[in-house]
């Protein structure tokens, strides 16, 4: 999936992401479904599934503690659920 990135620039950066904050308003304005979670870690969802909080419906998790790695399996995710990629990199204001 790695190989299909076109910004790898912008990939590497993406350990610069230190709160899950920035990746649940990236998903908001992505008009994704956000699930956040007080006891248990937020979840981006599929809007189309709106009663589903099963597996279903799930796109990724976000864990409260993110680092590099973990900030690219939340854009692979995001990425292979068919958001177009320089729409991720606009919501998460890397790319204007």
């Amino acid at each position: 999936m790695s190989n299909n990135i076109k910004r790898k620039d912008l990939f590497q950066g993406l350990g610069n992401i230190k709160k899950p904050e920035q990746w649940l308003e990236a998903a908001e304005r992505l008009e994704l479904r956000v699930c956040r979670g007080s006891k248990h870690p937020s979840t981006i969802r599929d809007p189309k599934k709106p009663n589903d909080t099963g597996r279903a419906s799930l796109i990724t998790v976000i864990p409260s503690h993110l680092h590099k790695m973990i900030n690219q399996d939340i854009f692979k995710e995001i990425l292979k659920f068919g958001i177009p990629e320089d729409d991720i990199w606009k919501a998460l204001n890397m790319l204007k």
